[in-house]
């Protein structure tokens, strides 16, 4: 507990961006879970979040040539880097490389909202 106390106050910053990756990713694993769950609707998070976080993902990428903006949490607006044209193949695998963990996140909440349903049948 000492050695993060020392590490705490020696460098906050790091402390302040992990916290930051610690939220987005509770928060698609939160939607995840809602997916799973239907909203009580039926409505897939999906197509009201991931998929439009994706394709504005792409979007910008396509429209920077780069991947290289922030990474997540994203602010409002995606905007590119000032003259980053590092000559880097554009690919589909680099889009995906970006937007990997928010996909594994609300896949993993989806999976983790199957759970008490399928014990819940198991128990039955």
């Amino acid at each position: 507990s000492i050695c993060c106390f020392a590490s705490r106050r020696s460098s906050p910053r790091i402390f302040s961006s992990l916290r930051g990756l610690v939220v987005w990713c509770l928060y698609w694993v939160g939607l995840g879970i809602l997916s799973s769950v239907g909203l009580g609707t039926g409505l897939h998070t999906f197509l009201l979040y991931l998929g439009p976080h994706i394709a504005s993902v792409t979007l910008a990428a396509w429209e920077c040539m780069s991947v290289n903006f922030p990474s997540p949490p994203y602010p409002e607006e995606i905007r590119c880097p000032p003259d980053d044209r590092t000559g880097t193949q554009l690919s589909i695998f680099t889009i995906m490389s970006k937007v990997r963990l928010e996909s594994f996140m609300w896949g993993l909440g989806t999976a983790i909202g199957e759970l008490p349903p399928y014990f819940m049948a198991r128990a039955g």
